[in-house]
């Protein structure tokens, strides 16, 4: 099984046990990135949760359809003030709010999944700013 597979199972378990991980994955991104509440005190929850759905479908798209997306994603949040660090922030906040859902579901190989796809997102946004 690839690593978007890994990410995309994981997701399904904890489909069934969670309904919407919006509201944990943005308390656990604001602890990480006070900063970035201020940019987004104008959106509401149902905004945040297209957000973190799109955010989610970058995380298991295929690569080849990623550039394109991410220097467009790239160009209109720094319009807004977002910085390069915070999405990086925002991709971990959804793998500990994943992982810790799963508790004892979660398994090295899911782990290993993610972190590879944050590096691999984290540098390709490093490489759209350019």
């Amino acid at each position: 099984m690839d690593f978007i597979e890994l990410i995309l199972t994981s997701l399904e378990l904890v489909a069934e046990q969670v309904e919407d991980l919006t509201e944990p994955v943005y308390e656990h991104y604001y602890s990480e990135s006070p900063e970035s509440r201020g940019l987004m005190d104008h959106m509401d929850l149902l905004m945040c949760g297209r957000m973190l759905n799109e955010v989610i479908t970058l995380l298991v798209m295929p690569d080849e359809d990623l550039q394109v997306t991410l220097k467009f994603e790239v160009k209109t949040h720094a319009s807004n003030g977002v910085q390069l660090e915070m999405y990086g922030q925002f991709f971990n906040a959804i793998y500990v709010v994943v992982r810790d859902t799963l508790g004892q579901k979660w398994t090295p190989e899911f782990d290993t999944a993610w972190q590879q796809r944050i590096d691999f997102l984290n540098k390709e946004i490093a490489t759209a700013v350019g």
